[in-house]
């Protein structure tokens, strides 16, 4: 074989190659970005993080891309995602940017200076140094949540993997409101 030859058989080896890596990669399964509010989508709970208020195996309806047209409230409970491989995690927002939290010695929940009365919680969980992803990152803001994060929590704290394990939620992974 030629130089030249071997040169050109190497450029489309690596153009096959390039060509393969580029389609298998836009054939992941990616979610899509909401363009416009979808009503309606009905979604399965999975686990019992969001007992009392939402039990395993309830059937909600997801509002996808609700909040496109809407801002997010405190006490909304929405879907959202953290790690595209686990999909979807449903929780509640507790805290929307500008608010200042803390948590008491029993898990109580202060927010702006004010005990938040959390009726819809199952058990008060203390709050200590094994959530130091959260802690973390409201001592590096000064306990006020920055502008475009939310602070999401699980009504069922024992058990909920919420801010308290992957920290504030960016307002791109809200998908939805889910309705109660």
């Amino acid at each position: 074989m030629r130089k030249k030859d071997r040169s050109l058989f190497f450029l489309v080896g690596t153009i096959l190659i390039l060509c393969c890596v580029l389609s298998f990669a836009f054939l992941q399964k990616k979610e899509p970005i909401p363009q416009k509010e979808i009503p309606g989508v009905k979604k399965m709970i999975a686990g019992t993080s969001m007992e009392p208020t939402l039990n395993d195996g309830q059937v909600v309806t997801e509002r996808y891309g609700y909040y496109l047209s809407h801002s997010i409230q405190q006490g909304d409970v929405v879907a959202a995602l953290i790690d595209p491989k686990e999909g979807e995690v449903v929780k509640r927002v507790i805290a929307i940017p500008g608010d200042s939290i803390s948590f008491g010695d029993q898990g109580e929940l202060y927010r702006n200076g004010q005990q938040v009365n959390e009726t819809y919680v199952l058990e008060k969980s203390f709050y200590n140094t094994s959530n130091q992803i959260i802690e973390t990152q409201l001592r590096y803001y000064h306990n006020v949540i920055p502008s475009g994060e939310y602070l999401l929590l699980g009504d069922n704290r024992k058990v909920s993997i919420d801010s308290t394990t992957y920290g504030l939620v960016e307002k791109n992974q809200i998908k939805g409101r889910v309705d109660l």
